[in-house]
């Protein structure tokens, strides 16, 4: 996602900055959720692992990433 924002900054500020704010903050959820379990960083309680599933970003990401490639 953060390479799509860089390869095609004004195709993305022209198109997501028209969505709603909920789908923004939804986006940057999974970005965030993907982001931590890249960097190596492990969940010990199991609220928070649930709160942070990797699974549930990869779900919100994928057709966001589809989306931006064929703008």
């Amino acid at each position: 996602m953060f390479v799509m924002i860089l390869l095609k900054s004004s195709l993305f500020a022209h198109y997501f900055g028209e969505v709603s704010p909920l789908l923004v903050i939804i986006v940057f959820y999974a970005m965030a959720i993907l982001w931590i379990h890249g960097s190596g960083f492990e969940i010990k309680a199991t609220l928070w692992r649930v709160i942070f599933l990797p699974v549930v970003g990869y779900f919100i990401l994928i057709p966001c990433l589809s989306y931006l490639i064929w703008l």
